[in-house]
């Protein structure tokens, strides 16, 4: 994809962020400082942001500093089953206890991702071995499964909002309503059991399409969608986010939609991405059925699948985008 210029503001920005010296900080607000936009308690979800654990574990404090300087309210977060469980019955939940006890000090809300599936409990454990997204899940496991999903819950009673997968499109051995079902109503079944007041969300990439290839009975208490669009006239997806709602309705589930990822890569410009930024967050207050709203993401990396969607630029400098930095920031929640 073309690489977009950022221009002289992005070249002369100072490092800034609550990790930053004071002087920094006061430099970069008076610079680039633009009109605060209330956002009222029940839209405090829509100051959400994609952490993914491996960033956060590596650079913790930055990150929260980043947080809590942008007015983060959740922070969409992996938890892989791979790692807590490894092996059948030996659970290490050290990492989950250490980024959400981090972020739950701050005030600011995980809303964690459970997916992965650990080569003991596959189908195909060489192959999954060497490439998570190929693992196929062994329904002879899911007695397991449902075991440690309901220690998972109940450790974080003060985690409330569980998302149960990542894009299951995406995966061969998701893909499959079929095989997805029993997966999704055995962590609903877990997390009920775990903690009355948690909420699990249905996982799709696309929205309806997935949806409806549902039974009608599953049980979910939101539905998630992603966006990732390149067409600067709708770039959320709206037609679809409304179709969703639309349908759900129809259906007989009034339900809210959570839109846990939504980004754009580096064909926008930082001008264009703090325009964008502006047009969705009005968008969303306009459309009150999208309870959480997860920006993708914080930085910039060195991947090039993922390099250029930041609000801050790579590891190790992390600066900002100034205009697309302070067009999130501007959107206040007040109490």
């Amino acid at each position: 994809m073309r690489r977009a210029t950022l221009g002289a503001l992005l070249a002369a920005a100072v490092v800034v962020g609550a990790w930053a010296p004071r002087a920094d900080r006061d430099a970069f607000a008076q610079s680039t400082a633009a009109p605060s936009i209330e956002l009222s308690a029940s839209q405090a979800g829509l100051k959400g942001v994609v952490g993914h654990w491996w960033f956060l574990d590596r650079d913790l404090d930055r990150f929260l500093g980043a947080y809590a300087d942008l007015g983060v309210t959740t922070v969409r977060i992996a938890v892989d089953w791979w790692q807590i469980e490894p092996e059948e019955g030996r659970r290490d939940f050290s990492k989950t206890d250490r980024l959400f006890g981090a972020l739950l000090e701050r005030g600011i809300e995980p809303v964690p991702v459970y997916a992965t599936i650990p080569p003991w409990a596959s189908a195909n454990p060489g192959r999954c071995r060497e490439r998570t997204l190929a693992c196929e899940p062994d329904l002879a496991k899911l007695a397991a499964f449902e075991v440690t999903a309901v220690e998972l819950v109940g450790r974080y009673p003060r985690v409330v909002r569980w998302e149960f997968w990542n894009e299951p499109e995406m995966w061969p051995g998701m893909a499959d309503p079929a095989a997805f079902q029993p997966w999704h109503r055995a962590f609903y079944r877990a997390a009920k059991t775990a903690n009355p007041e948690a909420r699990v969300a249905l996982s799709t990439l696309v929205g309806w399409e997935r949806v409806a290839r549902m039974d009608t009975d599953l049980p979910f208490d939101a539905v998630t969608m992603h966006s990732f669009e390149d067409e600067r006239a709708d770039p959320i997806h709206t037609v679809r986010l409304r179709k969703l709602r639309a349908e759900l309705l129809a259906r007989g589930r009034d339900v809210p939609i959570w839109l846990t990822e939504y980004g754009w890569d580096d064909w926008l410009d930082d001008a264009g991405r703090a325009e964008t930024i502006r047009w969705v967050m009005e968008w969303l207050r306009a459309n009150p059925y999208v309870e959480l709203a997860h920006y993708h993401m914080l930085h910039d990396t060195d991947d090039p699948e993922t390099c250029c969607y930041g609000l801050l630029g790579p590891p190790p400098d992390l600066r900002p985008k100034p205009l697309a930095y302070e067009a999130f920031r501007s959107h206040v929640v007040r109490p």
